[in-house]
């Protein structure tokens, strides 16, 4: 059983003084605690082995009746709304920023469903000893990168769960009888309790759609963050090779520490490999939805009349609700971005190391060492020739406005 903390011993002055340094271990779990939780709520987190045979049964009765009733026919009476009002330009775009939204979800949701074994291993990867920091300053370093995951998780979070609320919020205090997203109404929605039940299945339809969008967007976004902060902590160790001691009269010990840095760059190509293969996938799918979502957006914007106080509360709701697809697609982009430009300075770091007086033989595995980290780590998506980066961010937007302007040129 691990502590729940250990001591480093830092030299002030003459003699070594003890510092506690929480177990970065367990701080590790800040990355996919909250996550974890929300898809347990969603029913598409396995429950633990140790729990019984009646309550496992009734968690998967209701994973099926979230599955089949919350995910799958919230999409299908979108696509029939499409289909009844195929007529009504306006109306149909509606319905496809909401659809495309919910087929993301759906995918999101299946991924993590489908592949939840793969999921545990990963977490249990992160928590490994050769991923956790050595000294304090490869402790601030690696606290760091878990504080600014906790951060994106509650901004984005917190941006997402207000503008959902404020959407069903201003068409409740209307007082109309017409829903917040345009849906195919399977009852009358003019009987007032009927209203009710369609509007609280809408609320729970697209809650889950936003939640699920929460927990996948802020967990890919951690474990970029987390590799970033694993090249680093790497690039911290480069650094200081052939400092700390006589470099002359420890050779030996010189090229021990720069195998040791090749083989930890070689365990965050392998955890960006398998957590690429997680997320590409599903967040590739996102990136083509989030285009036609922005589009429809974009349109239903363009078509909203200020002078009016109605219209003035539906532009703040597809305002914010535009400002959280942007957030979305950032957050992916920058952060893999981060990882990039980071691998991309760890040559820079060797360079910087105390390499004067090494050996041959160190100078050599140097110059080796530096022209394979060369290549950068990029972040693939399901088109192995595209990255997810700034370009791709600037890219998408560009790309929107433009369907968007041919789009209202056309009607």
């Amino acid at each position: 059983m691990q502590k729940p903390f250990k001591e480093v011993f830092v030299k002030i002055g003459f003699s070594f003084v003890p510092i506690v340094m929480d177990n970065p271990s367990e701080s590790v779990k800040i990355l996919y605690s909250k996550q974890t939780l929300i898809f347990r709520i969603v029913s598409i987190w396995d429950l633990p082995e140790n729990v019984g045979y009646y309550r496992r049964l009734a968690f998967a009765f209701y994973s099926w009746i979230v599955t089949i009733f919350l995910v799958a026919m919230f999409a299908i009476l979108l696509i029939i709304k499409i289909f009844c009002d195929i007529n009504n330009i306006s109306e149909v775009i509606r319905v496809i920023f909401n659809l495309a939204s919910s087929l993301t979800v759906l995918g999101k949701f299946l991924t993590v469903k489908m592949k939840n074994h793969l999921f545990r291993e990963l977490f249990d990867l992160l928590h490994i000893a050769d991923f956790l920091p050595k000294n304090l300053n490869e402790d601030k370093l690696f606290k760091k990168a878990l504080q600014l995951s906790k951060t994106v998780l509650k901004l984005y979070g917190g941006m997402s769960l207000v503008s959902i609320n404020i959407t069903f919020l201003i068409q409740f205090l209307k007082g109309t009888r017409e829903l917040p997203l345009p849906i195919y109404e399977l009852i009358d929605t003019n009987v007032p309790w009927k209203y009710f039940i369609m509007y609280f299945y809408e609320y729970l339809g697209f809650g889950l759609c936003c939640v699920m969008n929460i927990a996948y967007d802020s967990l890919g976004a951690a474990f970029f963050i987390y590799i970033k902060g694993q090249l680093d902590i790497l690039s911290e160790r480069l650094e200081a090779i052939g400092y700390k001691s006589n470099s002359k009269q420890n050779q030996l010990q010189i090229n021990k520490e720069l195998k040791a840095c090749a083989i930890y760059y070689d365990l965050i190509l392998d955890l960006t490999h398998l957590m690429e293969e997680l997320m590409c996938l599903p967040l590739s799918i996102q990136i083509l939805c989030s285009v036609l979502v922005l589009i429809a957006n974009f349109y239903v914007l363009s078509m909203i009349i200020l002078a009016a106080g109605e219209e003035v509360l539906n532009f703040i709701r597809c305002f914010l609700y535009q400002c959280c697809m942007f957030a979305q697609i950032f957050i992916l982009c920058y952060f893999a971005n981060e990882v990039t430009l980071t691998s991309e300075k760890l040559s820079l770091a060797i360079y910087k190391a105390n390499w004067v007086d090494w050996n041959k033989e160190n100078r050599k595995l140097a110059l080796q060492m530096m022209a394979r980290l060369d290549l950068p780590i990029r972040i693939k998506t399901i088109n192995r020739c595209y990255s997810f980066n700034l370009t791709a961010f600037t890219s998408i937007v560009n790309s929107s406005y433009s369907y968007f302007a041919l789009l209202k040129n056309f009607n």
